[in-house]
């Protein structure tokens, strides 16, 4: 006779929500029997063992917990971890000017679908600029815009677009003529 184990304690997942393409941990403890997890509530089909598991769903997925001693398995739990979709990248990322005079503008245009178009000033994403697109810009110096499109927190892989910037002259200073009326024939500096 095998001793049916108990339920699994601590049962988590280090994230319950997680973008696509991403990993959750499961995690659970033992009081006696072997940690082991499933896909389905009538545990048929394992997944795992051990007091952790890393799970990349693709979908939103309900996964089950139970100890097992022998072929026996103890009372399951379960969590369900959900998985938000992560946009593909922008594409067809453009400055209607690439190369403007300072104290004028650009405007930047991308196409992207499944979250809000938004730009950056850094390639770490983390200086948000501005949200959709065009979006009108007028740097002082040649900068870098990057592009993703974020989706309640979930960001698509970066695009970038540069926008070279030369300086105005300044207007010439002292504008003087010699003589400002001259008769013909006659000549001024």
């Amino acid at each position: 006779v095998t001793t049916t184990p108990s339920a699994p304690g601590s049962v988590a997942a280090s994230s319950d929500t997680i973008c696509s393409g991403t990993s959750s941990t499961l995690s659970a403890t033992s009081s006696g029997g072997t940690i082991t997890w499933y896909s389905d509530a009538a545990l048929t089909t394992s997944i795992g063992t051990g007091t952790s598991l890393s799970v990349s769903p693709s979908t939103t997925t309900k996964y089950y917990v139970a100890l097992k001693s022998g072929k026996c398995n103890g009372p399951s739990d379960s969590l369900n971890i959900v998985v938000k979709t992560t946009p593909a990248a922008p594409t067809s990322v453009t400055a209607t000017a690439d190369s403007i005079c300072s104290g004028t503008s650009s405007s930047l245009t991308a196409i992207g679908s499944g979250g809000t178009i938004t730009w950056y000033s850094d390639a770490a994403l983390t200086t948000s600029v501005g949200t959709g697109s065009p979006l009108s810009v007028s740097p002082s110096a040649t900068t870098t815009y990057y592009v993703a499109v974020d989706n309640l927190g979930c960001r698509s892989a970066s695009a970038n677009v540069q926008v070279h910037v030369t300086t105005t002259p300044s207007a010439p200073g002292s504008v003087a003529a010699s003589s400002d009326t001259i008769c013909s024939g006659t000549s001024s500096t």
